[in-house]
């Protein structure tokens, strides 16, 4: 729960490790988008969420080598194969329904999609791969250059500081974090 707040989540709370169906292991869409943001930096998840199957070696709990077979339609099927899938989770909740959540690289361009609520196991996936070629076609993404902003900053700045002239508070730090990347139609 700590990590997740730490990626700026808001709506999550753990209860379990294995996305249990408790009242109170709660996560959003955009909150699970953003931990999948992280984990994809992570070469270790991408390689054992796109193989059909993973190899984990002996730890405390197990001695022996197991092998992990990945049911992810994705790179499991034919029928679902999706070639710029990088890396994702399936689930299955009552209160969820059939859930995703997958990136997907084309062009050198990273998307992150969710799917909560699915009717049915294959909708999630056939749902999911036509939004990202939607995206994949219709959108435009462009590096911004950090220097682009300050203009912004400082007009902000001045504003907040026009506003409180006749009051006794004051701007003692000033931040903004912005996004490497804006995406356009």
């Amino acid at each position: 729960n700590a990590k997740a707040k730490e990626l700026g989540c808001t709506n999550t709370n753990f209860t379990t490790a294995y996305g249990y169906a408790d009242p109170n292991n709660l996560i959003s869409v955009s909150d699970i988008g953003l931990i999948l943001e992280k984990c994809i930096e992570y070469p270790v998840f991408t390689e054992s969420s796109t193989a059909t199957q993973y190899e984990i070696g002996s730890t405390n709990k197990y001695s022996d080598t197991r092998v992990i077979t990945n049911a992810n339609r994705f790179i499991s099927t034919q029928q679902y194969s999706y070639d710029y899938y990088i890396g994702g989770k399936t689930g299955f909740t009552d209160t969820a329904g059939n859930t995703i959540v997958a990136a997907a690289r084309k062009n050198g361009r990273t998307l992150i999609g969710v799917i909560f609520g699915s009717d049915n196991s294959e909708t999630r996936y056939s749902d999911l791969t036509n939004l990202f070629e939607y995206c994949f076609s219709k959108f435009t993404t462009v590096p911004i250059d950090s220097n682009e902003y300050s203009v912004l900053l400082d007009d902000t700045k001045i504003q907040i500081q026009k506003v409180l002239v006749d009051t006794d508070l004051e701007i003692t730090a000033f931040d903004m974090n912005v996004r490497e990347f804006h995406t356009t139609t």
